[in-house]
């Protein structure tokens, strides 16, 4: 799906800047919600998405702020996975007959469980409709059920456990261990950090019936910033969560929304939290704002949109722990520029080294430095000498370590447990979704009407504030 590459013209002083057309598409008119053509182009170095619907008009949307750099993250693509068994016959096509149709290209790589919208915040930002429409708490047999729509489209993945606020239900323990019974290797629960803070025993509950990671809601280190996306403050909330991680023995990922002109200069002062709570913390994930849920609906301008590119650029240069933007990994799986990840180790002097390159093979890399990394303990030399299990990644990097020997195991432990995942995704709304990328979703919401739906399409939001989906798990 992805365009050829294109050399950009240079553009003199005075001169009108070119458009260069990249591929065609489809998107959604953002007032009626219809299926309409989209053109994705090049303007003065930025990517823009260019739609008209002939009833409400026309729309110019920037998806990008560096061509070049656009461009060469879609050579990265690769087909999707595809789909095992779709579970709904395509009638008025995407994104009308989610379930998923035989049109979708990306099986499931992570499905999320809504198993409530009731919530113990009301945050001014938030895409899930907690606290807005009719209670949603499902009862244990059609959370079975919701896990086998998993099974039976594809098999295991990784599983997150949301809402709403998953931790509002005191049952959530009986719920993590039935998903592990049924299979599920990864079982993560987003939260907010309220009730994990305060109750303790709730968490170890949580650890004890095999959940493997918080997924901890937390959008920056000044109070202006939670009072502006979550109505409060939140910081003492946070830090008190993840203190009773720590105890608890479980690994938490960091969940930064960003909002441009907000948080967008607390970028690296993140990181730097992230890296003074390792081991601990084991990831960041940061999730630029999208305009959907409960969020303005007006079409955002340039000025507010945050991109991928804009997370990278200010990881670059909020901080001191030489990231190239080669370091940042784009998604593989149909459309690259979906997301990044990568991951960084950090030495005895807290600087983090990449132990991912774009270009580079990953079990190569690994060799090389896992034999840096001997070589470094023996001469007390912290240069770039980390590893990572690149087998099994899901399933061992966000859990805690256990202590073991002496010796070799040492370094071992210190590959394990000081490792730092950095990624992002920015989902997409009604005033950017392309429907060719969305077709290539692997990030799935299970309903309880045996469907899977794309989470861009699931929380989409029209200008009136009005949904294709996202009612009662639908």
């Amino acid at each position: 799906m992805q365009g050829k590459l294109f050399d950009l013209p240079k553009r003199h002083k005075g001169e009108k800047a070119m458009t260069v057309m990249l591929r065609k598409t489809e998107s959604l008119c953002p007032v009626c919600m219809k299926r309409i053509e989209a053109f994705v182009t090049i303007e003065n170095n930025n990517v823009y998405m260019n739609k008209k619907c002939q009833e409400h008009g026309s729309w110019k949307v920037l998806l990008w702020r560096d061509a070049e750099l656009y461009q060469k993250w879609g050579e990265a693509c690769v087909h999707a996975d595809p789909v095992e068994n779709t579970m709904k016959e395509k009638e008025h096509g995407c994104p009308f007959d989610c379930g998923l149709c035989p049109d979708h290209e990306g099986g499931t790589c992570t499905a999320v469980m809504e198993i409530t919208n009731s919530c113990n915040m009301a945050c001014p930002i938030c895409f899930a409709q907690a606290g807005q429409i009719e209670p949603f708490n499902p009862g244990m047999e059609e959370i079975r059920a919701m896990y086998q729509t998993i099974l039976d489209s594809g098999g295991i993945c990784s599983v997150q456990l949301s809402g709403g606020e998953p931790t509002v239900r005191d049952d959530l323990p009986e719920i993590i261990r039935m998903g592990k019974s049924m299979g599920f290797k990864h079982i993560q629960v987003n939260t907010n950090g309220i009730r994990i803070s305060e109750d303790y025993e709730y968490l170890k509950a949580l650890k004890d019936a095999g959940a493997d990671l918080v997924y901890l809601q937390f959008d920056g280190t000044r109070e202006d910033i939670h009072l502006f996306t979550r109505g409060r403050e939140m910081l003492s909330v946070k830090e008190s969560a993840i203190e009773n991680c720590r105890q608890a023995g479980m690994g938490v990922l960091l969940v930064p929304v960003i909002v441009r002109g907000l948080n967008d200069d607390n970028i690296g002062d993140i990181l730097r939290y992230a890296k003074s709570k390792m081991p601990v913390v084991k990831g960041i994930h940061f999730q630029p704002a999208s305009w959907f849920g409960r969020f303005p609906y007006e079409q955002p301008s340039d000025d507010k949109r945050m991109t991928l590119q804009d997370v990278l650029k200010s990881l670059i240069e909020q901080t001191d722990d030489g990231f190239e933007m080669d370091h940042f990994i784009p998604r593989k799986r149909f459309d690259s520029h979906c997301a990044f990840s990568s991951l960084f180790l950090l030495d005895y002097e807290n600087r983090l080294h990449a132990a991912t390159k774009i270009g580079e093979e990953s079990k190569q890399l690994i060799r090389e430095r896992m034999e840096a990394y001997k070589s470094a303990k023996t001469e007390k030399d912290n240069s770039d000498y980390f590893t990572n299990g690149a087998n099994t990644f899901t399933d061992k990097h966000w859990r805690m370590g256990e202590k073991g020997k002496s010796g070799d195991w040492e370094a071992i432990e210190r590959i394990r447990d000081y490792r730092l995942s950095i990624s992002g995704m920015p989902f997409q709304d009604v005033w950017n979704i392309d429907i060719d990328r969305l077709k290539g979703c692997c990030v799935h919401v299970v309903g309880t009407e045996n469907r899977l739906i794309p989470l861009c399409a699931y929380h989409l939001t029209a200008a009136d504030g009005s949904r294709i989906y996202g009612t009662k798990g639908e």
